[in-house]
Parts: C-alpha cells; structure tokens; sequence
C-alpha cells in the first residue's frame, strides 16, 4: 500500500465499529472515549509503526495491538461451573443487511464482577479498497466517500493476551458465505476453524 501523505488520516472508524462509540443499542462493549481521540491514538501507533501491524485472517486485513488505552473491560470470559448458568443465547446480526446468526455470551451485568480491564486492545483493521468492495456488494455504495483514510477501523476488542484470538466459528461461516451476506468472501479454512472451536468451547463473549 502506498504511504499516506503527512495531512492524511490514516484509519478511520467504520460505521460497524463506530457503534461502540455512540449506539446505545451496542451490546457489545462499549468505549467511553470520543471517536476522534481514538482515531488519533490509533494513527498515532500506525504513523510510528510501534507496535508494527500484524497480519490477520487475508491480505486485507490486519491487526493493531496496543495497550488497552480506552480502559475496556475483557470482551470474553472463561466459562466454569461457576458462571456457565449465566450464558445466554441470542440471534444476532452485526448490521441490518447481514444475516442474524446464533452467538451464546454472559450478560455484563451478571458477570461485571468477574471481569476487570484487559491488558490490550485488538484494533483489527482493514485496507480502504476491500471496504469498497463490501460495500459494493451490500448495496452501500454511498458509504465509500466517507473517508480516503487507507485503513478502517472494523472492531476493536478487549483482551488480555497480545496476539490475535480466534475468530467466532460463527464469523468464519459469514465470511464464507460471501461479501453479500455481511462476510468478506474468504473461503472456510478447516484448521482455522477447529482452532476456532477449540476457543470458543471454552470461552463465551461479554455484552
């Protein structure tokens, strides 16, 4: 990818990341910081390449992984004999044009005291020309003049280890099943999958 001119943002925040800034609808975790600010953290970290971008799922995308600035508490939690009575089920969708899908997650209210702030954020971006592409094929053309950033912002998650976790096996299923249903075209990776299984037996989300 080319250099971006000095004046330039570097990464902006998507509209399905920027909900965890201003929906109160989100009910995922949600960050407390004005969405400006965190974009200028996170051009910040990609103009002194510190730390350095990670590679993540296909060449469009990648991960930033950087101290947990915005104090937000553990987006997954471990499931025990203590806690599993408190996961719940729901069919969700990341926006109205994707297709809802079944996750399972523990309340945040009914696990806020098992959970603290996590040691890192994964700010997982993607290159400008792959968020045409989606928007393209979902019928939101007009969303490809909102920024000439080269990098958005598609998630941010909380957690306490600094590298990538698994996608949900739900997400690599989305993303199979084309960039038309709200995924990204990526073909189902059986190991990739398994590994993913293997997390999320274990572990639930927060919200």
């Amino acid at each position: 990818m080319a250099a971006a001119d000095t004046n330039q943002k570097l990464a902006t925040l998507e509209p399905i990341a920027l909900r965890q800034f201003t929906d109160p609808g989100f009910v995922g975790p949600k960050i407390y910081l004005h969405p400006k600010d965190f974009e200028a953290k996170v051009d910040n970290y990609l103009r002194t390449k510190t730390p350095p971008l990670r590679e993540g799922y296909s060449s469009f995308c990648y991960h930033l992984i950087v101290p947990n600035f915005a104090h937000l508490k553990a987006s997954y939690l471990k499931i025990v004999p203590e806690n599993e009575h408190l996961i719940r089920t729901a069919y969700d969708a990341n926006s109205p044009e994707d297709l809802p899908v079944l996750t399972r997650y523990f309340p945040a209210s009914a696990v806020k005291e098992m959970t603290g702030p996590a040691k890192f954020l994964d700010v997982i971006l993607y290159t400008r020309e792959e968020i045409h592409q989606e928007n393209m094929a979902r019928g939101m053309e007009h969303l490809n003049n909102a920024s000439d950033a080269p990098w958005g912002i598609m998630r941010v998650k909380a957690q306490d280890v600094e590298r990538e976790l698994p996608m949900l096996p739900t997400t690599l299923i989305r993303n199979a099943l084309g960039k038309g249903f709200g995924g990204s075209g990526v073909p189902l990776d059986v190991d990739r999958y398994k590994e993913s299984v293997g997390f999320w037996m274990h572990h639930a989300a927060v919200r």
